[in-house]
């Protein structure tokens, strides 16, 4: 029993060492997504995400990340791996900079900075926000966005109804104080709003 014990242990120690190289990876630059199944870069997902904000269920956030997931579409660039591609440069960034330990950032708007880090490109169908505009023309339409760039817009429509959806009873943000959800999806529009990079191309902002 004994040595079943030690050999049970040693197995279980080689395993528990590369995931913890792993996870000291995510803070790095020189991350490497590519080597790894989009699983489990939904289980990065959620272990970047818990770190901002340990209140929340491992598994309810599971859940929800899994979600967003489904929500990208199978196209060359703007997938699930792209987004998790941002939220892991964006956790990088924060540990740098040393926002996470300090009074500019407090954890509830860090964790809408993952958040809108990794849902900024949900739907996602490969057009760009020129091809929306020249289709609208090519039809005689106005934007029907108010303004806001097509694609930023449809992207956050569809944060807005999945995060609906996981606030009804039993889901991660069904516990989440009024005020808080407010403000997290206050802060996820205007960071997905803010990655239409086209204005300060042009310098309009």
């Amino acid at each position: 029993h004994f040595k079943l014990y030690i050999v049970c242990f040693e197995e279980n120690y080689r395993n528990y060492l590369p995931m913890a190289n792993i996870f000291r990876q995510l803070k790095s630059f020189d991350f490497d997504q590519r080597r790894f199944t989009v699983e489990q870069l939904v289980d990065f997902s959620v272990e970047i995400l818990l770190e901002s904000n340990a209140s929340y269920s491992k598994h309810l956030l599971k859940y929800f990340v899994e979600d967003v997931r489904l929500l990208y579409n199978d196209i060359p660039y703007h997938n699930f791996r792209h987004a998790f591609d941002v939220l892991q440069a964006t956790h990088s960034l924060i540990e740098l900079t040393g926002v996470n330990n300090s009074k500019i950032l407090n954890p509830l708007d860090i964790f809408s900075l993952q958040l809108a880090a990794l849902c900024h490109d949900l739907g996602h169908n490969g057009i760009s926000n020129l091809g929306y505009r020249t289709l609208h023309a090519s039809i005689g339409h106005k934007c029907p966005t108010g303004g806001v760039s097509t694609n930023e817009f449809k992207h956050f429509e569809k944060f807005r109804i999945l995060f609906e959806r996981h606030c009804f009873q039993g889901k991660i943000f069904s516990n989440t104080e009024e005020i808080n959800k407010i403000r997290l999806i206050n802060n996820v529009k205007f960071m997905i709003f803010f990655t239409d990079i086209e204005p300060e191309m042009s310098g309009t902002s």
